[in-house]
């Protein structure tokens, strides 16, 4: 038998038909065929045989029943042999995780470990961005993951990728913001390992960004199920669910019939649902203790007296299960201010108007529904922020409608677009979270946030008194409102620095920045103003979600000034 037959027979090929040798005696017969650079990297690996090398990409994060692990296995060995061409020393086969709890597993072979996934050579990077999610975890528990890499002719890597993994009793995410940095995208970063108070669950997590060439949101390492995003609704005047709204076409309902989407008779509204599986969404904002660095938590259980949820609060001072934002902008019919496609929004009212109209839409002697509240608004935002780990949401999202337009579009434009959708050219619109052009297009007053005298900011979360204030209710005199007297508020200018307060609501305090820097949106100051806030039709780059406008007086009309409705439900949220 000729010795080139030998070397077939023995090691076979791999799939471009290359011989590779598993030890250094079988590789001499390559070098008689004049492969001595084969020989060469077997000496240089220190044995007689090419080791299985281990894992490229192996981390993890884990929140209250599941865990996301990124993983990546290595490439084939090869080298350039000594006429040129490349021979495979080490074809991979594929890498197999395992669990285990009590320790980590003893081998790929272990019996008493869970075999989490198997994954062949040709997915060797399809966990490497878009994280595998093992579900099915207990609550509170380690787990001890071992990734151990194999080649074809079925031998293992020495050395196994380890990763300890704890799931809690709660799913929290966080965010830094350190104001010191003036690119938005590095302003924003995860909160460093040891300095976390809690265990995050968006560690590693890839942003979202809209892929503008492609037109299609790049959801990055989220799915779109996690309990901070919502789910397009049509919402009964009386706050309940009539039914949920297929969110890449709201003609339709989830089952697959005709929806009330343009339908002005419809006794509701189109609105977007927060609040998930019982839960709702609690926040912390944290100074570091560094001037300008902040910690920013969002969670889906109050795991400690700081967190708040003024946004679900209701006027009796409980939580409700769920608080509604409007899809589209609002469109005053019958009295009621609503929200339905297929209309053009209403503009040219007062502060005073708008929300009588969007109190209209409640049933007898309720009070759930009402303009949108500034802790819905920062909420929202913050949201936002964590999704593409950025401060500058035109740039993450879509530039929205915004570039020099002489007109605002109509309600619906999006429509067909899914959750999330934009452009860059400022002349289409912008989609997030569900909600039609949040910036651009048109102002939207929202109730809660007041210029008083200078250096004066006048704040209220919620109707009634739960959130600090003395008002019951919200009003244009702003009386009763929390007051803050901070430095640095009668600012304008585009935004470099916010204060975030432990109370849980921000708002800007210095206004060096331009409209690609720190937060890259613009705000407007003058005294006894209500705030109006993510932008009109023409100005560009200074709108976006962190821009506000309070510089007229809640009386004060315009073209391209309206509101929407908001609610909560009177369902409330069960211990």
């Amino acid at each position: 038998m000729a010795e080139t037959d030998e070397i077939i027979q023995m090691h076979g090929a791999d799939g471009a038909g290359n011989k590779y040798p598993t030890t250094l005696a079988e590789a001499v017969l390559m070098e008689k065929n004049g492969d001595k650079t084969i020989v060469d990297a077997l000496k240089e690996s220190g044995g007689s045989s090419i080791p299985t090398p281990g894992m490229v990409l192996f981390t993890g994060s884990a929140s209250k029943d599941s865990a996301k692990l990124k993983m990546q296995g290595p490439e084939n060995v090869t080298v350039q042999t000594s006429n040129g061409s490349i021979a495979t020393l080490c074809q991979i086969g594929g890498f197999k995780v395992l669990r285990k709890t009590g320790g980590y597993p003893t081998g790929p072979d272990d019996t008493e470990a869970t075999l989490v996934i198997d994954v062949p050579f040709s997915d060797n990077k399809k966990y490497a961005e878009t994280p595998y999610v093992d579900t099915g975890l207990a609550r509170t528990t380690t787990y001890y993951y071992a990734a151990y890499v194999y080649s074809d002719n079925g031998r293992y890597s020495t050395n196994a990728a380890k990763l300890e993994l704890t799931t809690h009793d709660y799913t929290c995410y966080g965010y830094r913001i350190t104001e010191s940095v003036s690119v938005p995208s590095s302003m924003v970063t995860e909160i460093p390992d040891g300095e976390a108070e809690y265990n995050l669950s968006n560690k590693g997590y890839t942003p979202m960004h809209m892929d503008y060439s492609s037109g299609k949101m790049n959801w990055g390492s989220w799915k779109g199920d996690e309990f901070i995003f919502p789910r397009s609704c049509a919402v009964k005047y009386d706050t309940t669910v009539d039914y949920y709204l297929n969110e890449n076409d709201e003609s339709k309902k989830l089952d697959g019939t005709a929806s009330d989407y343009k339908n002005a008779s419809y006794a509701g509204n189109m609105m977007v649902e927060f609040g998930r599986n019982n839960t709702i969404i609690w926040k912390k904002y944290k100074s570091t203790g560094t001037a300008g660095v902040y910690d920013i938590y969002l969670a889906d259980q109050k795991i400690d007296d700081n967190f708040t949820a003024y946004a679900f609060m209701r006027s009796d001072g409980k939580f409700a299960k769920h608080f509604y934002l409007p899809k589209y902008f609002g469109y005053s019919t019958g009295g009621k201010l609503r929200s339905i496609s297929g209309t053009s929004g209403t503009v040219n009212t007062t502060m005073a108007t708008e929300r009588s109209t969007a109190e209209a839409n409640n049933i007898s002697g309720d009070d759930s529904w009402g303009l949108i509240t500034k802790s819905m608004w920062d909420l929202y935002g913050d949201i936002l922020t964590l999704l593409g780990m950025s401060t500058d949401s035109q740039t993450v999202f879509g530039y929205g409608y915004a570039n020099s337009n002489s007109s605002a579009i109509f309600n619906g434009t999006m429509d067909g677009k899914g959750m999330f959708w934009g452009e860059n050219d400022g002349r289409q619109g912008v989609k997030a979270l569900g909600i039609e052009n949040p910036w651009g297009n048109l102002w939207r007053r929202i109730d809660g946030w007041h210029q008083g005298a200078a250096g004066h900011t006048l704040i209220k979360l919620c109707k009634g008194t739960g959130d600090g204030s003395t008002a019951s209710n919200f009003s244009d005199a702003a009386t009763g409102y929390i007051d803050i007297n901070d430095e640095g508020q009668a600012c304008s200018g585009y935004i470099s620095k916010m204060k975030y307060d432990t109370r849980g609501f921000r708002y800007p305090i210095a206004c060096s920045g331009s409209k690609t820097t720190y937060y890259a949106d613009y705000k407007w100051t003058n005294t006894g103003t209500a705030a109006i806030v993510g932008g009109g039709w023409h100005y560009g780059l200074t709108y976006g979600a962190s821009c506000v406008h309070l510089a007229d007086t809640p009386s004060y009309s315009s073209s391209d000034y309206g509101s929407s409705p908001s609610c909560q439900s009177k369902e409330e949220l069960s211990a």
